[in-house]
């Protein structure tokens, strides 16, 4: 197998990447508003023990952590071997406020002070420990140092944030100037540790110079003959790495960066984007410099993580060298994260977890590499060579359970419970069982694993903090409950009222209603009934009172359903009997309000009416239109009903009496929800039939009443109702070019009868629409 031969999975993978899956995480145990982007049952940072290692975790972001990145991170090292350096005598903020945040008139003051040019540093730096210890001990040498350090900083690209801070501004006269000062000064001092910093800052000048060379040179004159494992050392190294990558030796530079990235964790990122190998003689060039293994192994290490690398092989190569390296752990859990993206699709018809078949796949390509993985890992498992050989074990099982190997899997990780005494691994173990019993049982249709999934399951996954253990739970139950045919419970599983309300039909609510009737709840029909209620906390108790509520919300949402059907005496039953609260929404007077343009959010002067006297009105102005012989009284009733349909419709200001949010994409959602048969099968809503029919009756009305103005506006109304139901049958018409043609009867009307009003001359300044019909 060649070096650079791109693994398979993390090709598909960057593909993938293009297109993120987000999943709102919301289990039928509680509810949180994180996203998943895929599934990720094994975890890297519990299983991995060197954390050092975490931001090259798999991801597909630039890096899984940037906590390296911290000012905190960066520091730390020297901060503590500036304190070692103090005999323990300078706190660690006395220390950052010193070599960080002076400037170079306060490192010039304490010189002066320590040299007698100076008699008083004043309470800032007289009250400052480390500066305290070096006055003590008369160090003018090491207050010289920093000085020079600070002379220095402005003229260095020290990680300034590109994004936002400006890079330094550089004077090449200075900089020579402080490189042979440096020079000198490092020469002469006994002192190992400023011995050691000067030669970094003059390795920096050299470097920022671009002396390319002399940098190299003055690396490896100064500072490769100290015997010292200083973090400063590796600093000045990755300097040495960088240049010789200038000038174009790609295999040492390599090797340097490797050496950089395994010695120094706070420049571990650094390196690592650095290091770069294009070619194989500049592999073997890397290698041949290596001076043992470990060397070795933190070359394939970084090859390994690069996003196009075969990880496999390195892994190979890896434990050819050092089967008890802690970096190979670091591939190993990579590649499987990599593959539980490519194969535990979201979509659970698309998750390998519920194929029975893999042939069946869509990703092919990915199941086989998963299959040439788990051969080589069930080898490495069986050898016990590794450092953490239950993890070795747990993988195993793990792409056992994913290639079909389901009982023997499951069963090899309950032993390995049992008897592994690493508290991280034993959690890793049953947290795989727990994944693999939620599939197992909701494949089943069994009663038994019913009980199961609602009572043992659901407690273990309340108590269990992983999102995707917790995601996959309710993606799981809400696909269990859907092939049984039981769709609130379904629905339920990702959602809660909320959900219902923008959703619902009779199905879902009479469901919903015997569920809450159900006079012996298991543990998690206790929860659906709580998120019935809109509360989502774990381990919520439902109690009768909650019950309660929650069944008033139900024949809250079933009377608004009888209002969308016109059923006015059902609807009127159950609002009287809900407490007064549900009756608190109130909406401007449908009944009276007709407008050009629609205005949702208007609000208008007037009596207020909520969903009872909605109801009622309804009721009332039904009854007298059917009894009524009066033309005048007629077309007063029948304007007022058209109104109300228009005005609780998706286009009225009063659409809270039928709906309890609205958006822009509202129709857009029914659309969705028709066509994948997910309830929302309340189309009255959004037609306005009712209205259109009620307007024209009034218009007719109207016209042999001779109100010409009244009955133009009334044509119009059913006109903007006409246009309404066209554009909202259209976006269900499958095939397009049968689509109707668009109709225009009340324009025609308009044009041909009411030509001759004011409100004509109104809709032609008002209407664009209009006036581009009129002037076709």
């Amino acid at each position: 197998m060649k070096t650079y031969k791109h693994w398979l999975i993390a090709s598909i993978s960057i593909v993938f990447a293009t297109f993120p899956i987000q999943i709102f995480q919301s289990t039928c145990g509680g509810y949180s508003d994180s996203w998943l982007y895929y599934y990720n049952f094994l975890e890297p940072t519990a299983l991995i023990p060197n954390k050092a290692y975490q931001p090259f975790h798999f991801t597909f972001d630039r890096l899984y952590d940037y906590e390296w990145n911290s000012y905190e991170a960066k520091t730390a090292d020297n901060i503590k071997e500036w304190q070692q350096y103090a005999n323990q005598q300078a706190s660690e903020e006395d220390i950052i406020a010193y070599l960080y945040k002076a400037n170079k008139e306060d490192a010039q003051k304490i010189v002066d002070y320590i040299q007698g040019k100076n008699r008083s540093l004043g309470n800032q730096w007289g009250n400052n420990s480390f500066v305290k210890y070096i006055v003590e001990k008369k160090d003018a040498e090491t207050a010289e140092y920093i000085l020079f350090a600070k002379n220095c900083e402005p003229h260095l690209y020290w990680e300034y944030d590109w994004i936002y801070d400006a890079p330094p501004q550089q004077d090449f006269g200075v900089m020579e100037t402080l490189l042979t000062q440096g020079i000198a000064t490092q020469q002469k001092t006994k002192n190992a540790n400023l011995k050691l910093r000067y030669a970094y800052q003059i390795v920096r000048l050299a470097f920022q110079l671009t002396q390319y060379e002399k940098a190299i040179q003055y690396y490896d004159q100064m500072i490769a003959p100290l015997n010292s494992s200083s973090t400063i050392k590796y600093w000045a190294l990755n300097y040495k790495a960088g240049a010789l990558q200038r000038i174009g030796k790609q295999g040492e530079s390599a090797y340097y960066f490797s050496i950089v990235f395994d010695k120094c964790p706070n420049k571990r990122v650094s390196a690592y984007y650095s290091f770069k190998i294009e070619e194989e003689k500049e592999w073997q060039q890397a290698l041949a410099l290596c001076q043992n293994s470990r060397e070795k192994t933190t070359l394939y290490l970084l090859r390994g993580i690069k996003p196009e690398a075969n990880a496999l092989e390195e892994m190979k190569n890896i434990y050819a060298l050092d089967p008890s390296s802690d970096q190979i752990a670091l591939l190993l859990i990579r590649e499987i994260n990599k593959l539980e993206y490519a194969l535990l699709d979201t979509e659970l018809n698309e998750n390998l977890l519920f194929i029975e078949n893999p042939q069946e796949i869509s990703t092919k390509e990915a199941y086989l590499s998963l299959q040439t993985l788990q051969s080589w890992i069930t080898q490495v498992a069986k050898e016990q060579k590794t450092q953490q050989p239950a993890l070795w074990q747990i993988a195993s099982f793990y792409l056992q359970f994913l290639e079909g190997k389901r009982n023997e899997s499951l069963q090899g990780l309950k032993t390995l419970a049992e008897t592994t005494n690493d508290p991280a691994l034993k959690k890793q173990a049953k947290d795989l069982i727990l994944v693999f019993q939620i599939t197992l049982s909701t494949q089943n249709s069994q009663e038994n694993y019913a009980q199961t999934l609602e009572t043992t399951l659901f407690e273990e996954v309340n108590q269990n903090q992983s999102p995707s253990i917790q995601q996959y739970y309710a993606r799981a139950m809400e696909r269990f409950y859907a092939l049984k045919g039981l769709h609130l419970r379904s629905m339920m599983c990702q959602g809660g009222l909320y959900t219902l309300r923008s959703q619902y039909n009779n199905q879902l609510i009479e469901e919903a209603l015997q569920l809450i009737d159900k006079p012996s709840k298991t543990p998690y029909e206790q929860q659906l009934c709580l998120r019935l209620n809109g509360v989502y906390e774990k381990n919520k108790t439902l109690t009768t009172e909650l019950n309660t509520q929650a069944k008033h919300n139900l024949l809250e949402i079933k009377a608004t359903l009888h209002l969308a059907n016109r059923q006015w005496g059902e609807a009127i039953k159950l609002l009287q009997a809900l407490p007064g609260g549900f009756l608190d929404i109130e909406v401007s007077d449908p009944f009276q309000v007709m407008n050009l343009n629609d205005c949702i959010r208007c609000e208008y002067t007037g009596t207020k009416y909520n969903k009872l006297q909605y109801a009622k009105k309804m009721l009332e102005l039904e009854q007298k239109a059917n009894a009524s012989n009066n033309s005048e009284e007629q077309l007063k009733i029948h304007q007022q009903i058209a109104n109300a349909y228009y005005n609780t419709s998706h286009y009225g200001h009063a659409w809270e009496i039928l709906d309890y949010e609205r958006g822009g994409s509202d129709i857009y959602l029914h659309e969705y929800y028709t066509k994948h048969e997910t309830g929302y099968a309340f189309i009255n809503y959004f037609d306005n039939q009712w209205a259109y029919l009620y307007y024209q009756k009034a218009a007719n009305i109207a016209k042999n009443l001779k109100n010409k103005e009244l009955a133009a506006e009334l044509t119009f109304m059913a006109a903007k109702c006409e246009q309404n139901n066209f554009w909202f049958s259209i976006l269900f018409d499958i095939n397009e070019e049968n689509s109707a043609k668009q109709p225009h009867e009340n324009f025609e009307i308009l044009q041909k009868q009411y030509k001759d009003t004011r409100y004509y001359a109104e809709l032609l300044e008002e209407c664009t629409y209009f006036h581009n019909f009129v002037n076709q």
